[in-house]
Parts: structure tokens; sequence; C-alpha cells
């Protein structure tokens, strides 16, 4: 899964991106890459597939931040 930063609502000096469980919990937090990117293999920090759900994510940049949802199908 990628998701761009340039896409309209996202914040400009965007840095990180957490994703989240629908219970939760947080499942990893992702780096922006040199392609203006976040990268989501599907695994969590621990390296472990995740299970096919609704995942949350959070892009967060120094004053502001976006939000959404989104599918991992397996």
């Amino acid at each position: 899964m990628n998701l761009q930063t340039e896409a309209e609502g996202f914040p400009d000096d965007a840095s990180e991106c957490k994703i989240f469980d629908t219970a939760g919990d947080l499942v990893i937090t992702l780096e922006f890459n040199n392609n203006k990117q976040f990268t989501w293999d599907g695994n969590n920090d621990a390296g472990r597939k995740c299970s096919s759900g609704i995942y949350f994510y959070v892009i967060s940049g120094n004053d502001d931040y976006a939000r959404g949802k989104f599918a991992l199908i397996r």
C-alpha cells in the first residue's frame, strides 16, 4: 500500500505515518521515503503479516495531520 503525501488534505511537511488496528493498537510506524510516499507491506513492527481487516492511518507533520481508513485484503 502506498500513501502519497501530495494528495489533497495531507500535511505538506509529512514525516511519519502511524497505522492502527480497529482496537486502536499501533501496528507500525512508517517513515517518509524518497518518492514522497509511505509504503506499507502489510506487516507489523515485529515483521508478522497483519490479518485482513480495516486499519486506520494518521499522517503527521510539524503542525498538521491527516487521518483516514483503509481495508487490507489478503
